[in-house]
């Protein structure tokens, strides 16, 4: 099975791109403990947002205008919003470790 049968490349480049970058800052944080880190997180989460929504507004754009490739769209955007449940989990690991001064 091909990539480009199933997902709008972009989506799913985007999706990827931003789940390995924000899971290598929540490791870096778990390894240092260093809270800089965590503002350094927040302001990468802020940046994907931006981006990935106007990733997905081009998708939509894309719906609207090529219907041929409704389905892949739909996919992608799906597949954009799946960070959003993953970035909440990250979220309360991180919270869980500076609660309780460490996690593992």
């Amino acid at each position: 099975m091909e990539l480009e049968n199933h997902f709008n490349k972009l989506g799913f480049y985007s999706m990827l791109g931003s789940f390995f970058i924000g899971t290598l800052i929540l490791l870096m944080f778990i390894i240092t403990r260093n809270e800089n880190i965590v503002f350094f997180g927040m302001l990468y989460v802020w940046i994907a947002v931006i981006y990935n929504a106007c990733v997905a507004l081009f998708l939509f754009g894309q719906i609207i205008f090529e219907n041929a490739l409704m389905v892949i769209n739909i996919k992608s955007i799906l597949l954009l919003l799946v960070n959003i449940p993953i970035a909440f989990l990250y979220l309360c690991l991180v919270m869980a470790v500076l609660d309780a001064g460490g996690f593992f």
